[in-house]
């Protein structure tokens, strides 16, 4: 380890550099949810008990104890995050130097820097996927060092954080099964299927149903869209930057999977620690194949953060054999990631700082509101796809809860909308649905146009105007 210790300081800092913009980072659309669940619940508010879609009762731990603190600082809350954030590349590092101890750097700096981890990082809602892949991480390596007891109760904290740790018996039996580690294996794969078979059972309890989650993603999904949703959470991680133009990102699609392809050709790469690494991340993205992850935007990009664990391990594999490959690869990899992973937390910035200024605007009005532009994303980093009347709450607003009549995803600031008779916006937003019957609202193409004012008499019209809302006049 005392060798290690110049790699541990790089990849930390790394890991570390790309972390704290995030601190400058605000309260956005989920957050306000789980926190006012937390005000109103105490430790376990939000996903610890039934009704809930989730059981996640050590993510709702973590919540109740930034609130307890910062109470609506953010800061405290992006401080727990990019903790998590430097920890889960730590412990990625410690992994890569039991599997590719020769890469061990380059796996460190590459998963520290990968983009597509934007949205777990920046957003505090996205700290389900950070917490269950650092428990997931800590146990897979206590699992590699032969330490049963403590693998088997990490395993059980990751559990806790998020569903997607239930794959983690098949990713250690895999792993015995390709490196040849006969002693142990059976032991250690029955041991870990069992306390996932209580948890399934005890989630089962909380949840009321064996499935609960996104139940209608689940269900819905055919089986050209699962393929499809497969070879975009397989191959996205290996993208330098998920905001490219679709096209790029199409042509970057094929060359990562060429590159991948001809990595399995070389005679020099060690096979099975390669095949173990793309199995481990295909049981990784196993438990959201059914979940759309769009290819162009940072949209539910956390879905896929474990897997990008095994990504980062599947490149590290290839350069295990060449010292000077592995310097010249980190450094252009730290780079290009690194830059585009910081200009993402830009826009989780500029979120934050919507929703803050949209909340000022929204206090000043004496009476219920009806909304037009409700701010939704802002380059793919959310401001209130959820959690408005939330948020009103936890900042004091006592009235009926907004009435949403549409919505803009914004592409750049200052963003603005017009009326003359219908509402549209102008070239740096595009109008989406709102929250209303479409007997009182609809769109029609890009225009909302309102069909029922006397169903919103009793409230005042605004519209979100560059930052503010301004009052509609009928």
């Amino acid at each position: 380890m005392r060798q290690a210790k110049p790699e541990i300081l790089i990849v930390v800092v790394v890991a570390a550099l790309v972390s704290v913009p995030g601190l400058f980072a605000g309260l956005v659309s989920d957050d306000f949810a789980l926190i006012r669940a937390i005000s109103d619940g105490g430790p376990f508010g939000v996903w610890s008990h039934s009704p809930s879609d989730f059981f996640r009762p050590l993510v709702s731990l973590t919540v109740w104890v930034d609130y307890s603190i910062w109470g609506l600082n953010p800061l405290g809350y992006h401080i727990t995050n990019s903790i998590a954030y430097v920890l889960c590349v730590f412990l990625v590092f410690l992994i890569a130097r039991e599997i590719v101890p020769g890469a061990a750097l380059l796996c460190g700096i590459l998963f520290a820097a990968l983009p597509i981890h934007a949205e777990a990082v920046y957003w505090v809602s996205g700290r389900t996927d950070l917490l269950a892949t650092m428990f997931f991480a800590a146990a897979f390596l206590l699992h590699l060092r032969g330490r049963l007891l403590l693998t088997l109760l990490l395993f059980s904290l990751a559990l806790l954080c998020k569903e997607s740790a239930i794959v983690f018996p098949f990713v250690i039996l895999a792993y015995d099964l390709f490196t040849g580690r006969g002693k142990g294996t059976f032991r250690a794969f029955s041991g870990a299927l069992s306390f996932l078979v209580l948890y399934v059972l005890a989630r089962s309890l909380v949840v009321g149903e064996l499935i609960g989650g996104y139940r209608q993603g689940h269900f819905d999904s055919s089986l050209g869209e699962v393929i499809v949703n497969a070879m975009v959470q397989f191959f996205k991680p290996f993208l330098p930057s998920p905001v490219l133009a679709g096209s790029i990102q199409l042509v970057l699609l094929i060359i990562a999977a060429s590159s991948i392809a001809a990595l399995l050709l070389r005679s020099t790469i060690p096979a099975k620690k390669l095949a173990f690494c793309i199995v481990a991340m295909l049981l990784a993205i196993l438990p959201t194949l059914t979940l759309r992850v769009p290819l162009s935007t940072t949209f539910n990009d956390r879905f896929v953060f474990l897997a990008s664990v095994f990504a980062a391990l599947i490149v590290s594999v290839a350069f295990d054999s060449n010292r000077i490959s592995n310097l010249v690869v980190a450094a252009f990899l730290c780079l290009t990631f690194a830059v585009n992973a910081i200009a993402l937390s830009f826009n989780w910035i500029q979120a934050g700082r919507q929703a803050d200024t949209f909340l000022r605007s929204a206090m000043s009005f004496d009476r219920p509101l009806a909304i037009v532009g409700v701010p939704d994303n802002y380059r793919g980093a959310y401001v209130f796809r959820e959690g408005l009347s939330d948020a009103l709450s936890l900042h004091g607003y006592a009235g009926e809860s907004p009435v949403v009549l549409s919505r803009i995803s914004i592409s750049d600031w200052p963003a603005s909308i017009e009326y003359d008779g219908r509402f549209r916006t102008s070239p740096e937003a595009t109008l989406l649905p709102g929250d209303v019957e479409p007997s009182i609202a609809k769109l029609e193409g890009d225009n909302l146009v309102v069909l029922d004012w006397s169903a919103l008499e009793d409230r005042a019209i605004v519209m979100y105007v560059e930052g503010k809302l301004e009052r509609v006049e009928r």
